[in-house]
């Protein structure tokens, strides 16, 4: 029962990507419209007694340009939804669980505001900031969609400065798609490493539960 709740929601998930999409497509359309409605009038309006023809000829080719862009977004969006429904395999569900031992600047002793970033594919969510603390507890879980079965599901942590400057990096965590079961969640403590590949550095660990749910 608790499997085939997971595939209704997975189901109830796709239908309103698809709903969104088709209503992004409407957008464009009446955009599109509005658009061909105005290069139309645009023709047969006399011209005004400070508009040159040139100006008139440059409103014109502007509405053109701008028809032909919403006609181009038009297809990529129709493209997209029928590749998306093509191409998903499965999706994740990725808990952010915990972390311990994080590493905080020397200057800042033992405290840090530590959040997650968690990354699949083209897509990015993350996770609420913690402040002062070493040993976050977020218990945060997202859902990802999987196109690429060979993809890599990458979470970093980050130090969120509060007065001034970009979030600090904190260590990352990369887990390929292809070593987790199918259908099974999995607990588990990952190692922290460097973003640079072949430099060692103890950034602490974080604790994931991952459940890849195939289509």
């Amino acid at each position: 029962m608790e499997r085939k709740a997971e595939f209704e929601a997975q189901r109830k998930q796709l239908e309103d990507r698809y709903n969104q999409w088709q209503q992004e497509r409407a957008i464009l359309i009446q955009q599109r419209d509005l658009l061909r409605n105005q290069a139309m009038s645009l023709q047969n309006v006399p011209p005004q007694p400070n508009q040159t023809r040139a100006m008139r000829l440059a409103q014109s080719q502007q509405l053109k340009s701008e028809l032909i862009q919403l006609q181009q977004e038009n297809e990529r969006l129709h493209f997209e939804v029928l590749n998306a429904r093509e191409k998903l395999i499965g999706t994740i569900k990725v808990q952010v669980n915990e972390a311990r031992n994080l590493k905080a600047k020397i200057q800042h002793g033992n405290r840090m505001n530590p959040y997650c970033t968690v990354q699949l594919e083209t897509q990015t969510h993350q996770t609420r900031t913690l402040s002062k603390t070493i040993a976050p507890r977020w218990d945060q879980t997202f859902t990802m969609f999987i196109s690429n079965e060979n993809a890599n599901l990458e979470i970093t942590v980050w130090d969120e400065v509060l007065k001034m400057g970009k979030p600090g990096f904190r260590g990352r965590c990369i887990v390929p798609l292809a070593n987790l079961p199918r259908n099974t969640p999995v607990t588990g403590w990952h190692k922290l490493i460097s973003r640079h590949p072949g430099k060692e550095k103890d950034y602490g660990d974080l604790n994931l539960t991952l459940v890849y749910l195939k289509s």
